[in-house]
């Protein structure tokens, strides 16, 4: 049973790892959008089973008002929210 969704705001990051299995980097393209989030919180609605929504990347952060934006709808929705970057120190 699906319980979360992890949303891939974006695939930029301000660094290049090895380890990163999405090869984020400064270079990378590709961004959500704010009513792309917002279907994919209207579809996890539907699938009924779905409690948390987390957004990750590359690095969210450098897009911070949409992800902001992103998390305050889904808490809104009665989501449980949460970020993952990807830095490992």
């Amino acid at each position: 049973m699906l319980t979360g969704i992890h949303v891939l705001l974006t695939y930029m990051c301000n660094l290049r790892c090895d380890h990163c299995f999405v090869y984020s980097g400064p270079d990378a393209k590709g961004t959500f959008g704010l009513n792309q989030i917002r279907r994919v919180l209207d579809e996890a609605i539907k699938i009924g089973t779905i409690k948390s929504i987390y957004f990750e990347g590359g690095e969210p952060f450098l897009f911070y008002p949409l992800m902001l934006e992103g998390i305050k709808i889904a808490r809104g929705m009665g989501f449980k929210t949460g970020l993952r970057v990807g830095i490992e120190l």
